[in-house]
């Protein structure tokens, strides 16, 4: 439950840096704020509102929230080396992006 509050308090750390820099999004139907669905990874049955799989990241600090950014990665180009395959890497690889 600690880990989950910590969690959700940089989530509302890094909305209000996007506000702090960008303009407000609003959808134009229902009038949610895109970045915050975009930030907490929401889901919608609507595609053109549906944001998961948005990965948050945050460059701290001192604990001082940054920089904030946010991707979603579609279809990665991953390449490992012949004596490392099939041992896992780009599991490895992909697990670490999205932890």
């Amino acid at each position: 439950m600690e880990d989950l509050t910590e969690n959700y308090s940089k989530l509302n750390l890094a909305l209000s840096v996007m506000h702090e820099c960008f303009e407000p999004s609003q959808d134009p139907y229902t009038k949610i704020d895109i970045v915050e669905d975009i930030i907490f990874n929401r889901e919608s049955d609507l595609s053109r509102l549906n944001f998961r799989r948005f990965y948050t990241m945050l460059l701290e600090r001192d604990e001082e929230v940054i920089t904030v950014g946010s991707l979603r990665i579609y279809i990665p180009l991953v390449a490992t080396r012949f004596h490392y395959r099939r041992q896992g890497m780009c599991r490895v690889m992909m697990d670490e992006l999205e932890n």
